[in-house]
């Protein structure tokens, strides 16, 4: 049995996953009515600056990704609820340094 209708991600979101995953077949129930967002679904920045540090506990973090984090967020927060933005970071020190 496979998922075939996602009901939490954004449909340009969900066009990875169905993509790569399941080979085009996963749709999405949302209507254009759902989709009222002022931003785009997703961003990416590269902050070329930014050099990161070993922790030396098996993390890592990057001070200025970091604090362009939380400069963002402070820009966000006026349009958007803080308990609905999400910040995603594969390391403990970086989650730290962010907060």
């Amino acid at each position: 049995m496979m998922l075939t209708t996602q009901y939490r991600m954004h449909p340009e979101i969900c066009s990875f996953p169905s993509k790569h995953f399941y080979d085009g077949n996963l749709l999405t129930n949302w209507t254009e009515k759902q989709i009222n967002w002022k931003f785009q679904p997703y961003l990416l920045f590269d902050i070329v600056k930014g050099i990161e540090k070993d922790s030396g506990a098996g993390s890592f973090s990057n001070d200025v990704e970091a604090e362009f984090v939380a400069c963002l967020i402070l820009v966000l927060q006026q349009d958007i609820d803080t308990n609905s933005i999400g910040v995603i970071t594969p390391y403990k020190q970086q989650v730290k340094l962010i907060k």
